[in-house]
């Protein structure tokens, strides 16, 4: 029910989600635990399509902080 709330999209049908939910603990947690490093499933997202997360480790150092060049 958690993971329900934290990623439905109310508005699309058949619910991508519903698969993904249908998956036992176990399968969940392997799922959780094979998403490579720099990316995760954070709220209003989604555990099918993780997104990017930030590295600050060593931003001090960087001319950009992103892909695009800001």
């Amino acid at each position: 029910m958690a993971q329900r709330l934290l990623w439905d999209v109310a508005w699309i049908r058949p619910d991508p989600l519903d698969a993904h939910l249908a998956l036992t603990p176990d399968q969940l947690y392997s799922s959780q635990h094979a998403m490579p490093a720099g990316v995760m499933s954070r709220h209003r997202a989604s555990p099918i399509y993780p997104v990017q997360v930030p590295d600050l480790i060593g931003v001090k150092d960087r001319a950009y902080l992103d892909r695009i060049g800001l």
